[in-house]
């Protein structure tokens, strides 16, 4: 059995750790050293090989001390540099995701994306009117910063304090209910010269992992057709369309319909070697982002796994009595055609009396997969434990959720080999 000491310090030797080139360009020096001593006797020839082994060894040795330097180990990664670095290379060489959605639901997902890879992407909806966000992009004519800030936050690497910081709102006062992150979006908007060069601004001060994008920089609105035909607008409005209205949402699209989406999100779905959707509010995070024109045809087109993960939860007003095939019947609706390789399901229903009571008078349910309806459609159904039951909500357990994708992704590898 080989210790776990030894292989610690072979990790060090990894491709990618940048060490190993170092060292065989000191090695490469010490030989030129060694020659200009035994080798030759010409004075000039013994002097350059000497010098450029001198410099080879001094670049080699200043480079390995710079690159343990950048890479001193950060609480979540281990206790070594070696163990960081392997780490970093791992995450370097992981799968390219594309992952649409927004709000806490995308949050969840990309910190579960970030023990896979340090390839992600996150295209976010910016279909908000509501709340803090509205406001400010009705006053101030930006795009919702909302769901862009939770996803920036969500990759960042900065400490708990800064996290909290960002996420704080004002409690009295004119700026009551206003988010420290979201204005130091909008001022980094202002102070780059666009929306999307804040965002770049704010994800290189946050050592954000990957990349966050507005799925579109046009000025959107979301728009609902209930199934009695009465059309409602504006996100805050979608959200709560059962409860002020009755029946079912038909479908949602966006005014003006012709929204073009950010080249960068369409090369990232080109690019990616894993494509989720959600989990996310199906009306008002994840349908918009399909609805923006050359989306859904670039996904359709991409050769990446397309992973849907269900919510814990329905949502009052927006998806109430919905089980796991109703939400996939109004993505495909709305897509055109299947567009899913697999779907994610939790199969965790261990939740306390107290904390169900609470969600029923919220009027929300589990979202429940039947197995009749199982064996019945044709789709890759994952069922897996996702659920983290904490003392007054539910929310996906992070390592759990990544462990998911992970497996699907890997069964999804063999099966093309």
């Amino acid at each position: 059995m080989v210790s776990y000491k030894f292989k610690n310090k072979l990790r060090w030797l990894v491709p990618g750790a940048k060490i190993k080139r170092h060292i065989i360009e000191a090695g490469i020096g010490f030989v030129s050293v060694t020659l200009s001593e035994f080798l030759f006797q010409e004075n000039a020839t013994r002097i350059v090989f000497f010098v450029l082994g001198q410099l080879l060894i001094l670049h080699g040795v200043l480079s390995i001390i710079a690159r343990l330097w950048r890479s001193k180990p950060k609480g979540m990664f281990g206790t070594t540099r070696a163990d960081q670095m392997y780490r970093e290379h791992k995450l370097d060489s992981g799968p390219k995701i594309a992952a649409f959605g927004g709000g806490t639901g995308l949050s969840s997902l990309l910190r579960a994306a970030k023990k896979i890879t340090s390839n992600i992407t996150a295209i976010v909806t910016v279909a908000d009117n509501g709340g803090n966000s509205g406001v400010l992009r009705k006053e101030l004519g930006i795009l919702p910063p909302g769901d862009i800030r939770n996803c920036v936050i969500a990759l960042s690497e900065t400490e708990h304090t800064m996290d909290e910081l960002l996420n704080y709102r004002f409690k009295e006062g004119t700026m009551a209910g206003y988010c420290v992150g979201n204005l130091v979006l909008v001022a980094l908007s202002d102070m780059q010269g666009g929306f999307l060069k804040g965002i770049r601004s704010a994800s290189d001060v946050l050592a954000v992992t990957g990349q966050v994008l507005p799925v579109t920089l046009d000025n959107v609105h979301l728009i609902a057709e209930m199934d009695s035909g009465e059309v409602i607008e504006g996100e805050d409005l979608v959200g709560s369309a059962q409860r002020e209205h009755g029946g079912y949402i038909k479908r949602v699209y966006l005014k003006p319909e012709k929204a073009a989406a950010l080249p960068q999100a369409l090369e990232a779905i080109e690019e990616a070697d894993i494509i989720t959707f959600g989990p996310g509010s199906l009306y008002t995070s994840i349908l918009p982002n399909l609805m923006v024109e050359g989306v859904v045809e670039s996904i359709k087109k991409s050769k990446a796994l397309k992973i849907y993960i269900t919510n814990l939860m329905t949502q009052p007003g927006e998806t109430e009595h919905y089980d796991v095939y109703q939400h996939i019947k109004a993505i495909e609706e709305h897509a055109g055609e299947k567009i899913f390789d697999y779907v994610i399901v939790n199969n965790n229903m261990e939740i306390s009396d107290e904390l169900m009571e609470k969600y029923r008078l919220e009027y929300a349910e589990p979202v429940r997969l039947s197995p009749e309806q199982k064996e019945k459609e044709n789709y890759n159904i994952i069922c897996e434990n996702l659920l983290e039951n904490m003392d007054s909500k539910l929310r996906h357990s992070i390592p759990m959720l990544a462990n998911a994708i992970n497996k699907v992704y890997n069964k999804h590898k063999k099966s093309q080999e």
